[in-house]
């Protein structure tokens, strides 16, 4: 199932077969996974697919049309209502699968050429040749740019306007860490 799903579902892809779809999807959930055949209601698949019983049974009929699945329907014993017996045909399985695949090749190959022609476009009208490049004006935005000297920068801008004297803090520090070595290496 998986593999019809993958190869886009062949005929069965355009939207008056979405119920179709559904219920085949729904059978396979319901039945036993390794013979494709077990006992079921209308009524389970229903539930299972999201549709009516109705719209259910309609599918079911259309499956068997098809020769997806055989349908040998319950009834009525002693009183009381059977389910009914439905065996998933592997063969037209496969068959719907080997005639889906060139479909969907189809299919990518028209998306691919509509996707490659879309980003022509695109590179058409988006992407600008480069320009030569700017030199910037100032060197401290340059990351490869040696950073000037602290003199230099203290002198183009003058003293700090804070009232602190930088020189001595700096100074003073230094001094405390040059103890602390003397007294650690000691």
């Amino acid at each position: 199932m998986t593999s019809l799903a993958r190869a886009g579902w062949g005929e069965l892809a355009t939207p008056e077969w979405r119920g179709v779809r559904a219920v085949t999807r729904a059978l396979v959930d319901v039945l036993d996974h390794r013979g494709g055949a077990g006992s079921t209601t209308v009524a389970e698949v229903a539930s299972t697919a999201g549709y009516s019983t109705k719209w259910t049974r309609r599918c079911m009929a259309i499956l068997e049309e098809l020769g997806v699945i055989t349908w040998h329907r319950g009834g009525i014993a002693d009183g009381a209502p059977t389910k009914s017996l439905v065996r998933i045909a592997k063969r037209a399985l496969v068959a719907l699968i080997v005639a889906a695949r060139p479909l969907q090749a189809a299919v990518v190959a028209a998306t691919r050429e509509a996707t490659l022609e879309r980003i022509r476009e695109a590179r058409l009208r988006w992407i600008v040749e480069p320009r030569e490049r700017q030199r910037r004006r100032s060197r401290h935005v340059e990351l490869g740019a040696d950073r000037p000297f602290k003199r230099e920068v203290s002198a183009a801008y003058g003293p700090p306007q804070d009232g602190h004297n930088y020189e001595q803090i700096n100074a003073a520090g230094a001094a405390a860490a040059r103890a602390a070595i003397r007294r650690r290496s000691a």
